[in-house]
């Protein structure tokens, strides 16, 4: 049986701000910048050892740890917090072969380091929110409302853009396909230029 944790019945009172299992616990940093950096080293972190990444994070993202905590509970608990506590619910799914293929042929819609200005401008349209001036977010609370955003922003815009395919676009109305084509092309090239950099 799973532990019992408060936050999943929403108690509490507040976002969590620890974790806690196996009589270890984690208290973390909760502000969203804090977690924009983790994201942005954890998927490009070329050139550093595993410790030395591991340092890195752990000085960013902990405020304390009981002192029987493992560097690997450690990083559980990072990556659990990270995850919106979803990594216990993956950790629990049976992955196969052809579903990993499948994931990793996606194409990459976002990216929170190269689409900071459009994530800005997104959250400034939407909520009235300037991330540049604003006080401490929880990192639960900024990707919910990451997620709210409208199609009409232009996060939301940027994504759908780079999602657009071929087969999506063109239809087989005779009269407007040729037109649609040239149109395809010049989408192309937008889709190209809003592409993320191949290295960091």
């Amino acid at each position: 049986m799973l532990s019992i944790v408060r936050h999943r019945f929403f108690e509490g009172g507040a976002l969590p701000d620890a974790y806690e299992a196996d009589g270890m616990g984690v208290a973390l940093n909760t502000d969203f910048r804090v977690w924009l950096r983790y994201d942005y080293l954890r998927v490009d972190h070329v050139g550093m050892t595993d410790e030395e990444f591991a340092w890195a994070v752990t000085g960013w993202c902990c405020k304390s740890s009981t002192p029987d905590a493992s560097p690997d509970f450690i990083m559980q608990a990072i990556t659990w917090f990270h995850s919106c506590a979803d990594s216990e619910r993956i950790s629990r799914i049976t992955v196969t072969p052809l579903m990993r293929e499948t994931m990793s042929s996606q194409p990459r819609l976002s990216c929170l380091f190269w689409d900071f200005k459009a994530i800005w401008d997104s959250f400034k349209q939407q909520y009235d929110m300037d991330l540049f001036s604003c006080g401490e977010i929880h990192w639960w609370e900024f990707l919910r409302l990451l997620k709210g955003l409208k199609a009409d922003t232009p996060y939301a815009q940027l994504k759908h853009m780079r999602g657009v395919s071929r087969a999506d676009f063109l239809h087989d109305d005779k009269g407007m396909k040729s037109e649609r084509q040239k149109e395809w092309s010049l989408l192309v090239c937008e889709r190209e230029f809003m592409a993320f950099p191949e290295k960091w």
